[in-house]
């Protein structure tokens, strides 16, 4: 049976933000919303649309979208959606620096990468399915900062987010999903 469409959702970043931040010594569970649908357009071509909501820690809470033109290099034989892919990807985010001494400030953020990975079933005819991906995201501030109202004669924030220091970012992405 082939399947053109596909939800999925992200378990990696769940644990590896939960891991990394009581490694840092954070005492709250992370847990960012990392959703997907994929289209299937051509036998190898699909897209996909991204959202993220809670990413990040109790500091910089990070939410956007991203788009994916996912291109299946090797296709799973009688499987639609399965096998590995190259995709380049846009991304869009909002980040939200928020100190005990500073106003809170958001910061808008656009990306562009590519991401290799595989996705698949046990079975070819299964619905649910695993994906796993890795890639490089390159990230470029936009915009004016929007900044809250200092309370209590809050000092100036100088904070930088993690996109400012980090432009060029390892993105990876392990996740489980459904087609239909």
């Amino acid at each position: 049976m082939r399947y053109q469409n596909a939800v999925r959702f992200d378990v990696g970043g769940i644990v590896a933000g939960t891991v990394a931040s009581t490694a840092l010594g954070g005492s709250s569970l992370i847990f960012p919303l990392l959703a997907s649908y994929e289209r299937q357009l051509k036998p190898r071509f699909s897209v996909v649309a991204e959202g993220l909501l809670n990413g990040g820690d109790d500091y910089e809470r990070k939410a956007g979208v991203s788009l994916q033109s996912r291109y299946y290099v090797r296709p799973r034989c009688g499987s639609s959606l399965a096998g590995f892919y190259a995709t380049p990807a846009l991304a869009y985010r909002v980040v939200r620096l928020r100190s005990d001494y500073a106003p809170e400030v958001r910061r808008r953020f656009v990306g562009a990468g590519v991401l290799v990975g595989w996705q698949g079933a046990r079975k070819a005819d299964s619905r649910w399915f695993w994906d796993v991906s890795a890639g490089i995201m390159r990230w470029q501030k936009t915009g004016a900062d929007k900044v809250a109202a200092p309370a209590y004669g809050a000092f100036p924030t100088s904070s930088k987010a993690y996109y400012e220091t980090h432009r060029s970012d390892f993105d990876g992405r392990l996740g489980v999903g459904y087609r239909f």
